[in-house]
């Protein structure tokens, strides 16, 4: 028989979350950044928050758990109320993904952290298992 997701089910918990929150500051950080330039479409909008039910898409959160792929709500942006609408364009664009990366490298951290001064053995297997998902999600 086979699996109908692509992780463990004792997982979701942890993945959700995972997902939930990276969604969530990825599509803040578009929002955030866009803003700071210049273009107050997406604040306009309610999107420069970290509430994430701004932000969620509900059919892009179900299969990114079923498939293993999906997507948050994009944020409007409108490049030409930008002063250099190339160059800040691109950078709007970037700090999603690196916003990404930072999370993974907190997650990473943290792990390590609580790995070297014995915190993590004293937590339980779930709060060891949120830390894990969190740093390789």
């Amino acid at each position: 028989m086979e699996r109908f997701l692509w992780y463990p089910l004792e997982d979701l918990p942890f993945i959700v979350i995972v997902l939930v929150l990276a969604f969530t500051v990825h599509e803040f950080a578009h929002a955030y950044s866009a803003y700071k330039f210049g273009d107050h479409t997406a604040y306009n909008a309610g999107r420069v928050t970290l509430d994430p039910r701004v932000h969620l898409d509900v059919l892009g959160t179900i299969l990114i758990l079923i498939a293993g792929f999906g997507w948050a709500k994009p944020v409007p942006v409108n490049p030409n109320r930008f002063k250099r609408p190339r160059l800040m364009g691109v950078i709007v664009s970037a700090v999603g993904p690196l916003s990404n990366l930072a999370l993974a490298v907190l997650g990473i951290f943290a792990v390590y952290v609580l790995n070297e001064t014995a915190l993590l053995d004293a937590g339980s297997i779930g709060v060891r298992k949120a830390l894990v998902h969190f740093s390789i999600t």
